[in-house]
């Protein structure tokens, strides 16, 4: 005991408090740094540990780990496997619960049919093609997902080549010019600094974020870099990987609901007030969804990467800008139209009656909140239930028609 009593207490506990971290492994870490101390073996330890009341902390039993498990999959449904469920539960408390293995087993015994309908889904795809970026702010990848178009739901995210962090996201009824440079590139650049390249595929509604970039692109870290590169969509392939992950836990439990509505009547999409209806709904839901996917998805451990919060930390090299010197949406496309550009304003998604009632529309909205819970609604619809959904609809639509007399 006494070559223990001289490591210390402290040092021991500290080790032992770190995740995954085991008495076999502090044995063998000792013999490494002390090759001719004997006294470390692991029955020593486990006696010392045992005689000064030394604890693994941080460490929570099975059965508080299985009802936080459970807890989440209440919210997020039973896709979420291992890594993302560990980055939801740490973007959750902001600090480690359990190691992956551990929380693997708690979703076996939380729900196993869950658990096998995670297991044998579909294989995931690929990166084949070798990709590289040097640090955070080398390149920022910016693309839509519109597997809910059809809905009036539409999202964009911008993603870190290097860390697979997600900068920014928003959800919107259709892809817009001056939402994406908004709420994704301005965001980004004064959040997180501006980037040396920005990489988007060929679409319309990216053009004001691209002549954003090049207005600002003599401030970059690195301006001998093309600012910002257009390429396939599915070629941009840091961010595909992510619109897999959103599918699987946002869209398609929504798209289900909303084609099974459809197919019964309860929702009649050739209608303009109808898809108004259905489009501000599920836009709140898809919002809920992808701001859980991407807190999961910035505190989940990626293979040979790292954890995208930390890494994106350890190396960040986005050049901090003045704000003044980053015009607004308004100011941008305003400059862009002077020198002879053009803008697609794309058109709302249905028709509001209220479009013409500012007043009445925030009561509606303030009047919808009170009566339903979102989270309420989305996690019943990840569970396999369309019922709050159904009737979410029918209320919002009825809260409209009484605005109206």
């Amino acid at each position: 005991m006494a070559a223990l009593e001289n490591i210390g207490v402290e040092y021991i506990q500290s080790f032992l408090s770190r995740e995954g971290s085991t008495i076999k492994d502090l044995s063998e870490h000792l013999k490494e740094q002390f090759p001719n101390t004997t006294g470390f073996s692991t029955r020593s330890i486990e006696r010392f540990c045992k005689e000064n009341d030394i604890k693994r902390k941080g460490v929570v039993s099975d059965e508080t780990l299985d009802a936080l498990v459970e807890g989440a999959v209440s919210q997020v449904g039973p896709v979420y496997g291992r890594k993302m469920m560990k980055g939801y539960l740490e973007s959750q408390v902001g600090t480690t619960i359990a190691s992956q293995h551990r929380i693997a087993k708690s979703l076996q015994r939380v729900n196993p049919d869950y658990h096998q309908r995670h297991v044998h889904r579909t294989e995931r795809q690929t990166n084949p093609i070798p990709y590289h970026a040097d640090y955070f702010g080398h390149k920022l990848h910016i693309d839509q997902n519109e597997k809910l178009v059809m809905y009036g739901v539409t999202h964009v995210c911008a993603i870190d080549g290097y860390s697979r962090y997600i900068t920014a996201h928003s959800t919107m009824p259709i892809k817009n010019n001056y939402i994406i440079y908004d709420q994704i590139f301005r965001h980004t650049v004064l959040q997180e600094g501006l980037f040396d390249q920005i990489r988007v595929d060929h679409g319309k509604e990216f053009y004001l974020t691209l002549y954003g970039q090049e207005c600002l692109a003599h401030l970059r870290g690195n301006p001998r870099r093309d600012p910002h590169r257009q390429t396939e969509s599915k070629k941009n392939l840091r961010i595909e990987r992510l619109w897999v992950e959103v599918n699987a836990r946002v869209n398609y439990p929504i798209k289900n609901a909303l084609q099974s509505m459809e197919a019964d009547g309860s929702i009649d999409m050739d209608s303009e007030e109808m898809k108004f209806y259905v489009s501000n709904v599920s836009r709140k839901l898809a919002t809920l969804g992808l701001e859980n996917v991407v807190r999961s998805w910035n505190y989940h451990p990626i293979p040979g990467v790292g954890k995208p919060i930390e890494v994106h930390a350890a190396n960040n090299r986005a050049v901090q800008i003045d704000p003044q010197l980053v015009p607004t949406a308004a100011e941008a496309g305003e400059s862009y139209e002077g020198l002879g550009g053009q803008l697609t304003l794309f058109p709302s998604f249905g028709a509001d009656p209220l479009a013409n009632y500012g007043d009445r529309a925030e009561s509606r909205e303030q009047q919808f909140l009170n009566q339903i819970s979102i989270q309420d609604i989305m996690s019943q619809l990840v569970n396999g239930s369309d019922l709050l959904f159904r009737n979410a609809i029918e209320l919002f639509a009825n809260i409209t028609r009484n605005q109206l007399t």
